[in-house]
């Protein structure tokens, strides 16, 4: 009996022994991997090199700071850190246990000569495929990207769900982002916490052909839902679509700085500027800041648009495309979706400025196309021309003076 209890307890130290070595092992390999740091807040990763910053997917729970402006040229299909997997309980977030969920401080450094090649069927595409749970990605500046891909694409984060922020991020230089639905230039498709003090310069690309299901283009973003938009700024680009129209239906949700940015609080401070906005037939909804805003929970505050500036943005459409203003095209209504939505959704613009042209499309407003009940539009103006004539109406139509049947 004392042998075997002995012959236990040494079996009992040894398998700790072994377990000790092993966790050594790894500990030292995933420190191997970076410059130096152990990865928790306190002692992050350093990365250096474009190597270190490709070992960054191994770890995507872990925090990240930036010391050095990397070039990623030598990548000619760098694959995204973290992927979007629909999470079990809500298929519109992304998987924690598949995107990235930790910290990664640019430290104001830059990382150049991005490309990336998805298909349109692939979601979330960018240089983080997808950001959830409690992420932060902030400080990072990313210069001449060429990023094409699906469903959530954008240069710097394709797909930002759950409570993740983004902060601080610029993409600067020459920039196309290209993309079959939900695309812009920094982030693609967001319904993350808070998307703020954030700087774009790209042609962005909405390359789906024309229906319900390709919808959101901007030059900063692509589609919003949720989240809340602070000190954002688009100053410089272009945003075109190019699919076919599709059963009569024409893309939606065109902006100078967001495709959309619905069912949120608020955008405040934004800017969009020196922008040429250009759609094919039928399309609906555009703005020379937002494409469509809105907050569709009836018993939530309309979504609120302050504070914000479009300058020199020209919109160039054909007659066919309707909901067209200086700062958002409306709050979100497509005749396809009126089971959900019966009429715009809620939205208030408050203290806005709108320098644009707009060249074709109907129901045109200086600062907002066509809107609903409960939607607002005060101490705002634009000096924005229609097919060369200035315009005088601050808003193109409501549903007391266009009905509701008229929309597309």
């Amino acid at each position: 009996m004392r042998r075997r209890r002995l012959f236990s307890l040494v079996l009992g130290l040894v398998f700790a022994l072994m377990c000790t070595a092993s966790a050594a092992v790894s500990g030292f390999a995933a420190s191997s991997q970076f410059a130096s740091g152990t990865g928790t807040k306190n002692n992050p990763w350093h990365i250096r090199t474009a190597a270190q910053l490709n070992n960054v997917r191994k770890h995507l729970d872990g925090n990240f700071v930036l010391d050095k402006d990397i070039d990623l040229k030598n990548y000619k299909n760098f694959q995204p850190i973290g992927t979007f997997q629909p999470a079990a309980k809500d298929e519109e977030q992304a998987n924690p246990k598949a995107a990235f969920t930790g910290t990664f401080d640019g430290n104001n450094h830059t990382i150049k000569n991005l490309t990336i090649k998805k298909g349109g069927d692939v979601k979330g595409v960018g240089l983080f495929g997808a950001s959830a749970g409690n992420a932060k990605i902030r400080d990072l500046n990313v210069r001449d990207a060429n990023v094409t891909g699906g469903f959530g694409t954008g240069a710097i984060v394709g797909y930002a769900s759950e409570n993740s922020v983004l902060d601080g991020l610029k993409l600067v230089g020459k920039n196309t982002v290209s993309a079959s639905t939900m695309v812009g230039g920094i982030t693609g498709a967001a319904n993350n916490k808070l998307v703020r003090n954030c700087t774009a310069v790209a042609d962005v690309y909405l390359t789906g052909d024309n229906s319900i299901f390709s919808q959101c283009a901007g030059v900063l973003m692509g589609g919003d839902e949720g989240a809340n938009m602070e000190n954002c700024h688009a100053l410089g680009g272009t945003v075109t679509s190019t699919g076919k129209v599709v059963n009569g239906n024409g893309i939606n949700g065109l902006g100078g700085l967001a495709g959309c940015v619905m069912s949120t609080e608020h955008m405040l401070r934004c800017t969009a500027k020196n922008i040429t906005i250009r759609s094919g037939e039928k399309a609906m909804l555009i703005g020379g800041l937002a494409g469509f805003s809105g907050n569709g929970d009836v018993k939530g505050k309309p979504t609120l648009i302050k504070d914000c500036i479009v300058d020199n943005v020209k919109i160039i459409v054909p007659e066919s495309a309707e909901r067209i203003g200086g700062i958002v095209g409306g709050g979100f209504y497509v005749a396809q979706y009126k089971q959900y939505y019966q009429e715009p959704i809620a939205l208030r613009v408050e203290n806005c400025y709108a320098t644009c042209s707009v060249t074709g499309g109907k129901i045109v407003g200086s600062v907002a196309g066509y809107i609903g009940s409960g939607s607002s539009v005060t101490r705002s103006m634009g000096a924005v021309t229609h097919n060369g004539r200035l315009l005088t109406n601050t808003v193109g139509g409501t549903t007391k003076t266009i009905p509701i049947e008229q929309i597309g």
